[in-house]
């Protein structure tokens, strides 16, 4: 589903549709990175020297960066994270629903969604990922992604993190795609944004404001504004307009909250009730 072209080449569809699924199949390179290599030798010296170009042109706008960094490292300050969001795209002109639940000491999330009238819920813990289809009282399980911090990546800045080389000790939490979110991608070019602190939801909060460039996306270019909870960097709100100032995509916050706790009973489900799948994936 991933395709890595620059930073990204997305129709709007298949971004949105990617971000319903991915994110909740635990899958969280769906908008993909831009890519580092590319199979010739002169590919490869563009795309690093590009990547070197935009490090060095971010380095001049170190409170944007910090921003960034927060976002990408969420995960290292919270402990629960519980929720709930709606992601709308004009294109096919339906509103997705998603609710979250994540104990980041227990390692552990849960996310319960309705795509194409399908009841899917989500669960990972104890090293395990695990997808139930309630409609038909299945269920399948899927390799865990490695858990260990990568600690050479935490060195890089965030400019070159984004392409490509970033941890995945906290993929069971980006589940919630709030915590370490993708849509971080769309700050990849400090020039083309702007930041005030403000208050969303009762947090306080930076608000960002700018223009998606082609390079990034072309489907998404243009004015955008977003959202980013000031302490650990979560992500609230997304608006991507058109020509006319009028929503095309958005991604919005309905409820949060942040280190109150999850009740137990969320992270358990009685396989016995459900079917397994096997060789799923």
């Amino acid at each position: 589903m991933n395709e890595k072209v620059k930073v990204k080449q997305l129709v709007v569809p298949i971004i949105v549709i990617a971000i319903m699924s991915a994110f909740l199949l635990y899958q969280f390179d769906f908008f993909g990175k831009p890519q580092s290599k590319t199979s010739s030798s002169t590919g490869d010296e563009v795309s690093i020297n590009k990547i070197k170009d935009e490090t060095k042109n971010n380095a001049e706008y170190p409170e944007k960066e910090k921003i960034l960094l927060r976002m990408l490292d969420s995960i290292d300050y919270i402990k629960t994270l519980e929720g709930e969001y709606q992601v709308f795209s004009r294109d096919v002109n339906e509103v997705w629903t998603t609710k979250y639940a994540v104990d980041v000491k227990g390692r552990r999330s849960v996310v319960f969604s309705v795509e194409d009238n399908k009841t899917i819920l989500r669960l990972e813990k104890e090293k395990k990922k695990i997808e139930f289809y309630e409609n038909d009282h299945t269920y399948q399980e899927f390799p865990p992604v490695p858990m260990s911090k990568n600690e050479d990546y935490a060195k890089l800045s965030p400019t070159e993190r984004l392409y490509g080389k970033d941890r995945t000790d906290d993929t069971f939490a980006k589940a919630a795609n709030v915590i370490h979110t993708e849509n971080s991608i769309y700050l990849i070019r400090y020039e083309d944004w702007n930041f005030k602190e403000v208050t969303y939801l009762g947090l306080p909060s930076y608000k960002i404001t700018g223009v998606i460039d082609k390079s990034v996306s072309e489907s998404l270019a243009g004015k955008f504004d977003m959202i980013v909870e000031k302490s650990a960097g979560l992500l609230l709100s997304f608006n991507v307009y058109d020509e006319n100032n009028k929503v095309k995509h958005y991604f919005k916050t309905k409820s949060i909250k942040i280190d109150k706790g999850v009740n137990e009973k969320v992270f358990e489900k009685d396989l016995s009730k459900y079917k397994k799948i096997e060789n799923a994936h």
